[in-house]
């Protein structure tokens, strides 16, 4: 009889192969700009920006004696800010504003505002326009009456997609003096000298006038 333990001697397995990633995987290891992970961190970024800025503008009008109070569903606005005595109501829409652009002359800022909330003047509505410079929140306070007129008589801002509008600002040095923020090109450029589009806004940083104090604090 034939001896068959010889035939069934297993054979010893190949190695596994060693996976060599393609270069454009090794290219792409770190996370992509469009990675979930990475836009729910952006995303978490700007909500606490957001609600900080919210939060100082509400401070600062309570410590001047007005009774604030936020909205429970988004109506476009904010922070209400009632005088206790008068009644009156105001309406604040926040933005809170990163950088876009640094460069050797000042830095770029963009803000968005929606095109419908600008069809109908609203003396009680402002806008609170927030961003962190050195360390410490800059506040524009413009009425929306201001915003409209500024809007109609230098045609700033570009219209999106999206139903608004896109307005850009910077803050820089100019002339020696100090800063100084202006709607669409940089402080004293050619282009905004010759399209008129630069527009001084130092008038309305910390422009609290609307909500004189009563409680003594400024």
């Amino acid at each position: 009889m034939r001896d068959e333990s010889k035939k069934r001697t297993k054979k010893s397995s190949p190695p596994d192969p060693v996976w060599n990633p393609p270069p454009a995987y090794q290219k792409h290891k770190t996370r992509k700009k469009n990675d979930p992970l990475t836009s729910q961190a952006a995303k978490t970024k700007h909500f606490h920006l957001g609600r900080a800025a919210e939060l100082a503008i509400m401070s600062e009008l309570t410590l001047r004696g007005y009774v604030v109070a936020t909205p429970g569903i988004d109506t476009g606005v904010d922070v209400f800010a009632i005088h206790p005595e008068s009644g009156k109501m105001t309406k604040i829409q926040v933005k809170s504003i990163t950088k876009q652009r640094v460069t050797k002359s000042g830095v770029k800022y963009l803000v968005s505002i929606q095109i419908k909330q600008l069809q109908k003047a609203d003396s009680s509505l402002f806008y609170a326009l927030m961003f962190r410079d050195s360390g410490k929140w800059v506040t524009l306070l413009i009425p929306q009456t201001e915003l409209i007129r500024l809007r109609a008589e230098h045609k700033i801002g570009t219209p999106n997609r999206q139903g608004r509008l896109n307005v850009n600002f910077w803050i820089a040095e100019h002339e020696g003096r100090a800063k100084v923020i202006t709607f669409g090109k940089l402080p004293g450029g050619k282009k905004a000298s010759k399209k008129g589009r630069e527009i001084v806004l130092s008038k309305y940083v910390s422009n609290f006038s609307p909500w004189p104090s009563w409680t003594g604090y400024e």
